[in-house]
């Protein structure tokens, strides 16, 4: 990474007198996309979803800085958290959003329910665990064909069985590092959903439950489900 690193600087740091933080960031998503639609093979678009976010992390040390600042809501009613069920003490505090992986210069990125999404969009992911407290996220997509598209944890080899990410504890607004896009998901709505749990689940069992056809909230009883809800464009 170091010269890329480097690389960055001198657009960080330039003779124009340099960029903000945000407007700088921003920049490097720019790019990111620009050079990932130039080729449209399914293989490339993974390839967005767990590699240039690297780029963005090196980006995002350079300011010092999340790279993603709270997004402004534009006069919209506050998103929701993790949707609570069951007794209130033994609710977990770790709440998590989503929003689209990209954002034109300067803005933030725009919340990921009700959004438009196309090749070359990735879901970003930040959660907060204010409290001292073991927790675990999952988050995964169901397109229109009823498909899952995992998000985190990565799963790009059916011989291995992830579990779900140990959440860092006494946090807020933690941005998880690499921004997934679906890879050749159908055209239609595109439900994503988080799962949070005291104890990690595993990818295998999750699509287990999910071959069940059921909702995904009657399906995982132990764990704290949010769901999204966008539209997916090839």
């Amino acid at each position: 990474m170091t010269e890329l690193a480097e690389e960055l600087k001198k657009l960080r740091y330039g003779i124009a007198g340099g960029l903000s933080d945000d407007a700088f960031v921003a920049r490097v998503m720019a790019g990111c996309r620009s050079e990932l639609r130039s080729d449209s093979g399914p293989s490339r678009r993974r390839g967005w979803g767990y590699g240039a976010a690297a780029l963005v992390a090196v980006a995002a040390a350079l300011v010092g800085i999340a790279y993603w600042p709270s997004p402004p809501l534009r006069g919209e009613a506050p998103q929701t958290t993790v949707a609570a069920r069951g007794d209130a003490r033994k609710r977990l505090r770790a709440t998590v959003q989503a929003f689209v992986g990209h954002a034109a210069l300067g803005s933030a990125p725009p919340l990921l329910d009700g959004a438009m999404l196309r090749p070359g969009d990735g879901i970003l992911v930040r959660y907060s665990n204010p409290a001292p407290e073991s927790a675990y996220l999952m988050v995964f997509a169901l397109d229109a064909r009823g498909s899952v598209h995992w998000i985190h944890p990565a799963y790009l080899n059916e011989n291995q069985n992830p579990s779900s990410l140990p959440l860092a504890a006494g946090v807020t607004q933690q941005v998880l590092p690499e921004v997934a896009e679906p890879d050749d998901a159908a055209a239609g709505q595109l439900r994503v959903y988080a799962l949070l749990s005291r104890t990690p689940l595993d990818v295998k069992g999750v699509e287990r439950e999910l071959a069940r056809g059921r909702e995904v909230a009657e399906l995982f009883p132990e764990a704290e489900v949010e769901e999204w809800r966008c539209t997916w464009t090839p």
